[in-house]
């Protein structure tokens, strides 16, 4: 049986397991900040997108980084913080990303650029239609012990 956290199957007297652990931190020190970037340029696309670009002008264009920065950072600290064990977060995330990912946003994205009629289409509904009822089939199978 594999726990949540692969590297606690190891005996922690070994040295691969800490070299495992001292490479999984740098990746996560390296990756914060390439993932933080464009989903800080999204936020604030879209609440200029929202608000106007009439309300939150180009000289508010430094304080409202700084503000969705700090909440971000704020936010994922906090999380880091209080959560003990990453299972269930990343198996809520995986069931949903990538749901969305393989399903949702392919059948979406076809049905929204592609308008005529075709049996692509009637698939791309389909697969549409089916990401629907599995992110909800998958959430709920996270939270519920099937043992």
């Amino acid at each position: 049986r594999v726990l949540g956290d692969v590297l606690k199957t190891y005996p922690s007297s070994s040295i691969l397991p800490s070299i495992a652990r001292a490479a999984i931190a740098f990746v996560v020190t390296t990756c914060y900040p390439i993932q933080a970037n464009p989903g800080r340029t999204c936020t604030i696309s879209l609440l200029r997108a929202c608000f106007g670009t009439s309300r939150i002008g180009a000289a508010d264009g430094l304080r409202l980084h700084v503000v969705v920065t700090s909440t971000f950072v704020l936010v994922t600290g906090s999380i880091a913080f209080v959560v003990r064990d990453l299972k269930l977060i990343l198996s809520v995330l995986g069931g949903t990303a990538s749901t969305v990912v393989a399903y949702i946003l392919p059948g979406w994205t076809y049905l929204t650029l592609l308008a005529e009629p075709s049996a692509y289409r009637q698939l791309a509904r389909l697969q549409l239609m089916l990401g629907i009822v599995l992110m909800p089939i998958s959430l709920v199978l996270t939270f519920v012990k099937l043992d």
